[in-house]
């Protein structure tokens, strides 16, 4: 069953570079709680387990900056960034900027959803780690909503940690509610099953987390996992995917 909810620590080494060549693809900044991150994605040619990873850094403005900051993009209708450069006098790419605070592994895959097209480029997460001290930051919200705004289906992984399953189960649903569908994966092939709010799931109740592992999620602390997910371990693998945003959509 999958994805399996683990109790124990977990992070597949991701609190350090994973090994081998890496290309540099692209670059993005996101303001989030008042706090400035860097967003770096990077390719992995030859590795044989992850695509490409996304590495979260933040960038070490003082507090009358982020201030700044934040009170500039709450009410400026361009690019607040260049904004605050302009008003400030500072280069963002020259400031300082901490250690890796997260990281989130992936590996490309074509995700089958019929009701929006046969096929869709798609980045499935094969794993992540996020600082504790940044895990209540939202940093993992803004990685997987660019994932989608970027034109890739987002697809979970198959082994998470609880606050990562609370992410998946609730986080999704909050963000796409009318967007989040179920695959069915053997091995490295998926094939699509159905919409997560269909008939088909209340009446088959389809399996998301494993059903020895339903416990742990739906009894944890604020917990928002819709009703109409039942767990009762029907399927052998199943995964959620978010499909890519149109153009039109942004």
């Amino acid at each position: 069953m999958a994805p399996i909810v683990l109790e124990d620590p977990y992070h597949k080494q991701l609190d350090s570079q994973p090994e081998g060549l890496k290309t540099h693809n692209e670059r993005w900044r996101v303001l989030e709680r008042g706090v400035l991150y860097q967003i770096d994605e990077y390719f992995l040619p030859g590795n044989v387990f992850y695509t490409g990873y996304y590495a979260v850094t933040r960038v070490m403005l003082e507090d009358w900056h982020e201030q700044l900051l934040d009170d500039i993009a709450a009410d400026c209708d361009t690019d607040a960034f260049i904004e605050f450069e302009r008003q400030t006098g500072e280069d963002l790419d020259a400031l300082p900027r901490s250690d890796v605070v997260a990281r989130f592994a992936y590996k490309r895959c074509i995700v089958p959803i019929p009701l929006i097209s046969s096929e869709a480029p798609g980045k499935q997460i094969c794993g992540a780690y996020v600082d504790p001290e940044y895990q209540a930051s939202g940093i993992a919200r803004r990685v997987y909503q660019l994932i989608v705004s970027s034109g890739f289906a987002l697809v979970s992984d198959n082994q998470q940690t609880l606050p990562g399953a609370l992410l998946w189960a609730a986080g999704t649903f909050n963000w796409y509610p009318d967007n989040v569908h179920i695959l069915k994966q053997d091995q490295h092939q998926l094939s699509y099953l159905c919409l997560a709010t269909d008939q088909r799931v209340r009446d088959d109740g389809a399996c998301i987390w494993g059903a020895s592992s339903a416990a742990m999620v739906t009894d944890a602390e604020n917990a928002d996992i819709p009703t109409e997910l039942s767990f009762n371990g029907h399927f052998e693998s199943l995964v959620l995917a978010v499909p890519p945003k149109t153009p039109a959509e942004y």
